[in-house]
């Protein structure tokens, strides 16, 4: 057993759970994980949807119970809990209860931080780093629409649609070890953070923003990777061959046509050898490149393209790894800096989708995920590191496209994108005067 303290809080955490019985004496049971920090947005409508946070082994056994402050609550059922008007500083208590006895099996306990929304006359910097979540704007109507975050600058090298001056960097299909890597024989791919060490700055290939051209100037393209891996991006500094205009010294590309690095050495492209070079992720380099203002705030939201489809037993090491050398990096950018890791999905879809996902395994396969993330990067605010539990809002029955009794788009709950923006709202606003 394991002891947190919280506050005047003491949170006891078994650790006597498996994930199946492996013999006669072994039983199967449920569980839940929750950080200890909770952000809600005050008077707008917050979502809290249960079995995001339960590890669902036998679904009919347990259930979620989640109390606050009377005041807050707008709504609750056994399915979900709605708070709209949040106390701050209020611990939220999320108990797991046995429907046989009524016997309370866990309980865990969050401390409340409330974001007020529509405020902030300085202009804040944030950006978004994620797969096809991020590619797909989800935080477009907490983060714009709705203007629940005044001023804010949304910083990266792709552009959002009908939001001038707004961007992010999201890349549907990405997982963490793609962006500590360059893979030049794709002509999808173009990582801007993976970089030389040195003098040398590296500007992707030119079969990428060739690509890039063809999406700008043609209409109704059919061939899917074209357009979804290389649109929004602004094609200013380059030429229709896909080569960098107005190089500097000692800035590389990969040419496609030659399959060589080129480099400019001050009058012309001359072939480069790049066995030698030392590449690295490299947060500053990347801003500076870009000509991009130092976020205040990194959304990390991954998880799902890392793990969903593998061991149901997941391996965190390289990824542990690779994680930290991104918060590393930021924070050597941005020393004053927020990382905020969300919480990625549990909830992936109900079993009749027309994908033919067994989502039942995909969503025990997460909550490991999640467990694993609040194990390992709860608590360490003073590091600059923080998490929220964005995926918390994301209902598995109703916040999936549906026709004909199927559900379609699996994994990505496209309905429920509004409420999945609101928790990241909260926190922005919560820490944006302090």
């Amino acid at each position: 057993m394991s002891y947190k303290f919280l506050g005047n809080l003491i949170i006891l955490s078994t650790c006597c759970f498996h994930l199946f019985a492996q013999g006669p004496n072994q039983v199967t049971q449920n569980q839940i994980t929750y950080p200890s920090n909770t952000y809600l947005m005050d008077n707008v409508d917050n979502y809290i949807y249960n079995q995001t946070m339960m590890r669902r082994w036998k679904p009919y056994d347990d259930f979620v119970r989640i109390s606050c402050s009377v005041t807050s609550l707008k709504a609750q059922s056994g399915k979900r809990t709605i708070i709209n008007k949040p106390v701050n500083g209020d611990t939220l208590r999320v108990d797991l209860i046995n429907v046989e006895n009524i016997d309370t099996v866990q309980t865990v306990y969050s401390i409340i931080k409330t974001g007020e929304p529509y405020k902030g006359d300085k202009a804040i910097n944030v950006q978004f780093l994620g797969d096809s979540f991020t590619s797909g704007v989800y935080f477009r109507d907490a983060f714009i629409d709705s203007g629940y975050v005044p001023n804010v600058n949304l910083i990266g090298t792709r552009s959002i649609s009908e939001a001038p001056g707004q961007a992010h960097e999201g890349r549907g299909g990405w997982s963490v070890y793609k962006y500590f890597s360059n893979d030049t024989s794709d002509p999808y791919f173009y990582n801007p953070y993976w970089q030389p060490k040195g003098k040398y700055r590296y500007w992707g290939s030119t079969k990428f923003w060739q690509n890039c051209y063809y999406v700008k100037t043609h209409k109704n393209i059919k061939e899917f990777d074209i357009k979804y891996f290389c649109s929004h991006y602004d094609l200013t500094f380059y030429s229709q061959e896909g080569k960098r205009l107005k190089p500097k010294k000692n800035d590389l590309m990969w040419d496609s046509d030659i399959k060589s690095y080129i480099r400019w050495n001050g009058h012309k492209w001359e072939k480069f050898k790049g066995d030698s070079l030392n590449w690295s992720f490299n947060y500053k380099k990347y801003l500076d490149m870009q000509e991009l203002k130092k976020p205040e705030f990194l959304i990390f939201m991954f998880g799902l393209n890392d793990f969903r489809d593998g061991n149901l037993h997941p391996n965190f090491d390289l990824w542990d790894r690779e994680v930290k050398e991104m918060i590393q990096s930021y924070k050597q950018a941005v020393p004053n800096g927020k990382f905020v890791i969300c919480t990625p999905p549990t909830s992936c879809g109900v079993l009749n989708n027309q994908r033919m996902q067994f989502t039942i395994r995909q969503n025990a396969i997460m909550w490991e995920v999640r467990k694993h993330i609040i194990e390992t990067f709860d608590n360490i605010e003073n590091q600059g590191v923080y998490i929220v539990d964005a995926c918390a809002t994301i209902d598995n029955e109703h916040g999936f496209k549906e026709q004909g009794g199927m559900q379609y788009g699996n994994p990505h709950p496209y309905p429920n994108y509004p409420k999945l923006g609101v928790p990241i709202a909260a926190f922005v606003q919560y820490y944006r005067n302090k």
